[in-house]
């Protein structure tokens, strides 16, 4: 039997396990037919042999006890031929110029290691170049069989020009954006002459087209791009890694691939999604009882014998399961034998589950700076950069998804039966959320620049977050317009009404969305950046007032202070010492407001702030004022 990655083991199992591969060997040494282990007598054939492999130094291993190294003896490995290896792969792969292509094709590998910067997720070894050599024999049969006759010397050509095509697709979808200009460098002298190319389908690009406009997505050719180099590496890899910062189009990408394959074949993908830092790696996986020895399966487990299984046509349909979370290797480890060409699950109960053809284990992170190379180099890899997705694209499919979403609960996508007040709002603000010139910034993206460049926030931001929750706020002065309309059918909202309500709202959501988190500091430099790139005033007779102390009436579209919204109160004697008692301030109507827009939106939020400073009795106070929720507590 062979162990693979023995040292994974803890070192105290290690330990355990020596006494009792000793005494296999004393059993062996003495000829016996029967053995003890664990108080059980077990036979014991004659041939048996007990081999490990291990990756020492790695993280998540361990050290191997000195009593158990001398019961094995060691076998260091050497540095394989990487020439010999891809001539006979070539030639496996029907190309017959191999003896000429082997040497410049690992070249080229050799030196893209040495020469671009050090990433995480980078890999230049052996299952990335047999990936390369499998893609390039693949690309070779189908330009043959695109040409109905070729001559010897054009063949050398064709094997040539594919080899390069498919040294262009394994590895420009991993190389971050600094590393692009080097790879085309080298690609020029190990093959001279040959130029750095795209992936280009026609076809493909205009179904992706119609299906962004269905979701709302803008289909810039970057993140075409992407979708494209994610759609080779699924089909030539079982094991994908998405790797690039939150809000670069990851999710997005898969989304829309997804409906691409489903369009362009009609066979259905199911995608399931995990977050392994979620759960434990018992729950991921399966748990063995000790006791009873009986097996419970895990999340991963469970969904890959119900795809096994097949009692639901699973056999039928592509299936994705995705692990949406960071690479550890506490978990990630346990899927090394998955992920390579043995594509087997084993588990504690002696169970060994395959992985079927029409699976694809995808994992979609932020950085692998965690995971070990031993996962690294077992995964097609995709590289998602910080300017996949520009600001402009985000906004544009802010708008484009408030438009479709109608908000009074028709169905989305019906356009006709959206609300004329969630038309004329958006049509209102357009040219502030996103400018007509495409060499000029918008307010919105000025303001979103200047959060995120501002350090008076008291937790870390993002993009993505910042404009979830401008959103919230947007779509909830929609339905105050909505709400107006409804209670004034003989004067709705419109004209200049709708355009002074619509942009001073849109003031007011940046405002908050944007500094929620921030300083009063960074709030009034806001405030003051809002108003003067609008254009908009204050009330004249509040020349020392600021944005933060206005808010907006749907009545009339006009500033109202918040301190004037403060209804009167009075408190009974015996109640001035109860706990549940809000006594309303400024503060508490203008946070209410807000957190109410948040929560009717089903958005997470958070409320930041030292002890005592109100955080309980301002979102008990806003949940018990919300339709619709039902208060508990956790703590």
């Amino acid at each position: 039997g062979c162990f693979d990655e023995f040292n994974r083991l803890e070192e105290r199992i290690l330990s355990a396990v020596s006494q009792q591969i000793l005494t296999i060997q004393h059993g062996l040494l003495e000829r016996q037919k029967n053995i003890e282990l664990l108080g059980k007598s077990i036979r014991l054939h004659e041939n048996v042999g007990i081999f490990v492999t291990m990756n020492p130094g790695y993280a998540g291993r361990s050290n191997l006890p000195d009593n158990l190294k001398t019961l094995f003896r060691s076998v260091a490995m050497v540095v394989p031929d990487r020439k010999l290896i891809a001539q006979v792969m070539l030639y496996s792969q029907g190309i017959v110029s191999a003896e000429k292509l082997a040497g410049p094709v690992v070249d080229l590998f050799i030196m893209s290691q040495k020469q671009m910067s050090k990433q995480s997720h980078y890999d230049f070894g052996l299952r990335a170049l047999k990936t390369l050599l499998v893609s390039a024999g693949g690309l070779k049969r189908k330009a043959i069989a695109e040409q109905k006759s070729i001559s010897a010397d054009d063949l050398v050509g064709v094997e040539r020009s594919v080899l390069i095509q498919g040294a262009c697709n394994n590895i420009i979808p991993k190389l971050v954006a600094g590393d692009l200009g080097v790879f085309s460098t080298i690609l020029e002298k190990v093959f001279p002459g040959s130029i750095m190319s795209k992936i280009s389908d026609d076809g493909l690009t205009s179904k992706i087209d119609e299906i962004c406009k269905s979701f709302n997505y803008i289909p810039d050719e970057q993140w075409v791009q992407k979708i494209l180099q994610l759609k080779m590496v699924i089909e030539m890899r079982h094991g994908v890694m998405i790797v690039g910062p939150s809000g670069v189009g990851k999710s997005s990408a898969l989304r829309t691939l997804k409906a691409l394959y489903e369009l362009d074949d009609g066979v259905k993908t199911v995608i399931y999604t995990i977050d392994p830092k979620a759960v434990d790696k018992e729950g991921l996986y399966g748990v063995l009882d000790g006791t009873t020895l009986e097996w419970t399966d895990g999340i991963f487990t469970s969904l890959l014998r119900t795809i096994l299984a097949n009692q639901r046509g699973e056999s039928e349909r592509r299936h994705w399961i995705v692990f949406d979370g960071d690479v550890d290797p506490e978990w990630a480890e346990n899927l090394n034998s998955v992920l390579d060409d043995n594509k087997l699950l084993t588990l504690p109960s002696g169970e060994r589950l395959n992985i079927p053809e029409n699976v694809r284990i995808i994992l979609e992170v932020d950085s692998l700076e965690q995971a070990t190379p031993a996962t690294v180099s077992r995964c097609g890899m995709i590289w998602f950069s910080a300017d996949t997705v520009s600001i402009q694209m985000c906004l544009q499919h802010l708008l484009g998804e408030v438009r479709s979403e109608n908000l009074i609960g028709a169905e989305t996508g019906d356009l006709s039966a959206i609300p004329s007040a969630q038309v004329s709002f958006l049509d209102a603000i357009q040219s502030m959320v996103v400018s007509d010139d495409p060499k000029a910034s918008s307010l919105v993206q000025d303001a979103l620049d200047f959060a995120l460049s501002s350090e008076g926030h008291i937790m870390d931001i993002t993009r993505e977050g910042l404009l979830k929750s401008l959103r919230s706020l947007i779509v909830k002065g929609i339905g105050l317009a909505i709400e107006y309309d409804e209670n004034h059918p003989d004067f709705p909202m419109s004209g200049q009404h709708m355009d002074n309500f619509a942009r001073r709202w849109l003031l007011q959501s940046l405002l908050w969305s944007f500094s929620g988190s921030a300083s009063w500091q960074v709030r009034g430099e806001l405030a003051d950046l809002l108003l003067r790139s609008s254009g908009m005033m204050l009330p004249d007779d509040d020349e020392g007032g600021s944005l933060a102390d206005y808010r907006v009436r749907s009545e009339n579209g006009e500033y109202e202070l918040w301190s004037d919204s403060v209804p009167r109160m009075e408190i009974e004697s015996h109640r001035v010492t109860a706990t549940d008692v809000v006594v309303t301030t400024t503060d508490t109507v203008r946070h209410s407001e807000i957190l109410g827009a948040w929560l009717e939106s089903r958005s997470p939020l958070i409320l930041c702030g030292p002890p005592g400073s109100g955080k309980t009795m301002t979102l008990t106070s806003v949940l018990q004022s919300v339709q619709g929720v039902v208060l508990g507590r956790a703590t």
